[in-house]
C-alpha cells in the first residue's frame, strides 16, 4: 500500500516494483491475492491491461472479495464490476471536490501544507461543531522577525 497514491493509474512506485517482480523470468510466485479490483486499479481498461500482462507470464490476479474464476462469462462480469468501480471512484470524486469548494467557500482550511506566514485556527460554525466538531481556519502567524509583510 502507498500512502496517498491513488489507484486511478500506475504511476505508483510499489505498484511498479510488485509488477516487474511478478514478471521476472524466474517466476517467484503464481498468484497475486488483493482485497478487490478496485484496491489493485479503478480505471477499467488499466485494470485488464495489468491482468493480461500478468498472464502472460503466468501470475493470476485473485480478489478475496470478488470470487471470479476465469471463464467467459465471469471474465465479462470482472469487466463490468470493473467499469461500475471506475465510475464509482469518478463520482466520489466530483462530490470530494464540490464538498472542499463549499467549504473553502465559507473560509475553511482544507488540510495540506499550511502558506508561509499563517497558523490554523478553530473556526466557529454552527453546523460543523453540531455534526462535525470544529473546523480549522488560517490566521496570520505572528511572528517574532516578520519575513512577510501584509
Amino acid at each position: 500500500m502507498e500512502p496517498g497514491a491513488s489507484a486511478m493509474d500506475d504511476s505508483r512506485h510499489e505498484f511498479q516494483r510488485m509488477i516487474e517482480r511478478a514478471c521476472d523470468d524466474d517466476r517467484p510466485f503464481d498468484v497475486l491475492v488483493i482485497h478487490r479490483f478496485s484496491r489493485f486499479f479503478r480505471d477499467a481498461f488499466g485494470l485488464e491491461m495489468y491482468i493480461r500482462r500478468l498472464a502472460k507470464h503466468g501470475v493470476r490476479l485473485v480478489s478475496m472479495t470478488q470470487e471470479l474464476e476465469g471463464d467467459p462469462a465471469q471474465v465479462m462480469m470482472r469487466q463490468v464490476i470493473a467499469l461500475l468501480d471506475e465510475y464509482q471512484s469518478r463520482e466520489n470524486a466530483k462530490h470530494v471536490l464540490r464538498a472542499m469548494k463549499e467549504n473553502a467557500r465559507q473560509g475553511f482550511y482544507n488540510g495540506s501544507r499550511l502558506p508561509l506566514g499563517f497558523t490554523l485556527a478553530v473556526g466557529v460554525d454552527q453546523h460543523a461543531v453540531r455534526i462535525h466538531g470544529s473546523r480549522t481556519v488560517l490566521e496570520r502567524a505572528v511572528l517574532a522577525n516578520p519575513v512577510i509583510r501584509y
